[in-house]
């Protein structure tokens, strides 16, 4: 049971694609018993559905959720109340130069970037760098921004690469630098030996 906006489609979305998020349930679940103090960091948490996914699927995981939105915080922040030892949130979003001269907005469900010349965001960031110590490494990297996963990424790729899973969500239409970057990321992920 979670509480949601008014107007939040995330029972929509449950409704009409049955294996929206359920997926990931069986996948944090299996990750969790394959590793010794698992972290997963969630970017783009909005209302914390992965994160209570994680922390419902294994008593083993510590979860970071990154939410910049003031409104999507205020009920991530009551959605994980009963988990407070095992999630850490961070209020900010996670600073990208792809961001730059872009401004946030919500819709109700999920929120995106556009370029906005009358508008300055004034919302806190906060750098992969500053997360990964803060949480001595992560397991699992998860990434929903709508729009700035990829970038994201390719930028912090010398601290995102140590990570043993990355998880992204993006839709292409969405990414701000086009198709080019998942090409890029996909070059990176085999140079590194990714699978």
């Amino acid at each position: 049971t979670m509480s949601l906006p008014p107007g939040h489609r995330l029972p929509e979305f449950q409704t009409v694609y049955p294996t929206y998020d359920n997926y990931a349930r069986s996948i944090l679940s299996a990750l969790a018993s394959r590793f010794d103090d698992p972290v997963l960091v969630d970017v783009g948490a909005n209302v914390g559905d992965t994160t209570l996914m994680a922390l419902n699927s294994h008593e083993s995981w510590q979860v970071v959720a990154v939410e910049g939105s003031p409104e999507f915080l205020d009920y991530l922040r009551r959605n994980t109340a009963e988990h407070q030892t095992r999630v850490t949130l961070v209020p900010a979003f996670v600073d990208c130069s792809s961001s730059s001269g872009l401004t946030y907005s919500s819709n109700g469900s999920t929120g995106g970037f556009s370029p906005d010349r009358y508008s300055t965001n004034t919302t806190p960031v906060v750098s992969v760098e500053q997360i990964w110590p803060a949480v001595g490494g992560f397991t699992v990297w998860k990434s929903d921004t709508d729009g700035l996963d990829l970038p994201i990424a390719l930028e912090n790729w010398q601290v995102l690469g140590k990570a043993d899973v990355l998880w992204l969500e993006w839709d292409i239409a969405l990414t701000r630098g086009g198709e080019s970057l998942s090409e890029q990321l996909c070059e990176q992920l085999r140079c590194d030996g990714w699978s």
